[in-house]
């Protein structure tokens, strides 16, 4: 069932991009780090810490999708800073992802995290979606980084993630 479900939502992703292809192409096509570190820190002093650099209501790629229309704005972690633990990190990403969901919310604008780098497993995925908390909070799932990084077959990632997945990125893969 779950399977089934989530490809009727690719048949609707699919459907919706060719809908929004022309408006979606100035989000979608680019990327924007805005990752910073910081000696001082929220987590404690003399941390390399992630903070936010830029408020939600003020992000370009927000500011982008709400003038064009789009339902999303990917975000995507790639690798945990080095001398900080998991679950600070894991929580820090969940509020962040949090903040904008519900920044998101009333401009019927979602947040998904893309399955990527160090957070490609179910189980992290998961995790950062109890944290975020948020019904504007859901996942772009890479079928390629949680079958090769991950170790993931596929039916068993759409068990674990299937409510949560809103886009799709799909390829042959073949693990290493």
């Amino acid at each position: 069932r779950a399977a089934r479900r989530v490809l009727r939502r690719w048949a609707n992703a699919a459907s919706m991009q060719a809908n929004t292809s022309s408006r979606a192409a100035g989000v979608c096509g680019g990327s924007r780090r805005t990752r910073e570190t910081s000696p001082e820190s929220t987590l404690g002093i003399g941390q390399n810490t992630l903070r936010l650099t830029v408020p939600a209501s003020r992000t370009s790629a927000y500011q982008a999708a709400l003038r064009l229309g789009t339902p999303y704005v990917r975000v995507f972690g790639n690798e945990y800073p080095k001398g900080m633990e998991r679950k600070a990190v894991l929580e820090y990403i969940g509020a962040g992802l949090r903040e904008l969901g519900e920044y998101g919310r009333p401009r019927n604008v979602s947040v998904i995290i893309e399955s990527h780098g160090a957070f490609t497993d179910s189980p992290t995925l998961l995790e950062l979606m109890r944290l975020a908390d948020s019904p504007n909070v859901a996942i772009l799932w890479d079928a390629h980084h949680t079958f090769v990084a991950a170790g993931e077959q596929p039916d068993a990632t759409v068990a674990q993630l299937g409510k949560y997945i809103r886009h799709t990125h799909l390829k042959d893969s073949v693990p290493s």
